[in-house]
């Protein structure tokens, strides 16, 4: 017997272009495509942007938005990359204001609470999301509890938490000492 898994949520997950705007990719990033890849085995409608891609421009993002309608969207942010990256999440807030906004990435590895503090940033995951976004998405479309997701940062009554944990330090056990 085969179980099929179909999620209603439709998913963007988003890698912002940087401000030096000096290469064009010609794929999307590995890192969206792992989460991407994931949310699609558990059953989630998931497609891709990757800003830098040639050719891929605002308008390219709103006709995205206007057309696929996601629920969520997810952005990989790094340091020269968040200047577009809180430009197209004031854009979804404009346009789809029930969709969340969600960010993940180094620059919220290292700044989680400065990135939550943001109005139009609705969550934030420090560390690995491979695991850790499939599981907020399911709890969060089944409206279950999902305050003790690691590595998720959520705003809760005007309080940001601030207790986040994730799972990254268990793959530093991996490397081994020289010397």
């Amino acid at each position: 017997m085969i179980l099929l898994i179909i999620n209603t949520m439709k998913v963007l997950l988003v890698y912002p272009k940087d401000i030096a705007e000096n290469y064009f990719a010609k794929r999307p990033v590995m890192g969206i495509g792992y989460i991407g890849t994931c949310l699609e085995k558990k059953g989630y409608d998931v497609r891709l942007v990757d800003m830098r891609v040639k050719g891929y421009d605002i308008k390219f993002f709103e006709k995205t938005l206007e057309e696929f309608k996601p629920d969520v969207v997810g952005y990989t942010l790094v340091a020269l990359s968040l200047n577009q990256a809180y430009e197209l999440m004031k854009i979804v807030r404009k346009k789809l204001p029930n969709a969340i906004n969600v960010a993940g990435g180094p620059e919220v590895t290292l700044l989680p609470k400065k990135i939550l503090s943001y109005d139009f940033v609705d969550f934030v995951f420090t560390g690995e999301g491979e695991y850790s976004f499939p599981e907020f998405l399911d709890k969060y479309e089944k409206g279950e509890d999902y305050s003790r997701i690691s590595g998720l940062g959520f705003k809760r009554k005007i309080k940001i938490r601030t207790d986040m944990q994730d799972d990254v330090s268990k793959s530093f056990s991996l490397i081994k000492e020289v010397g």
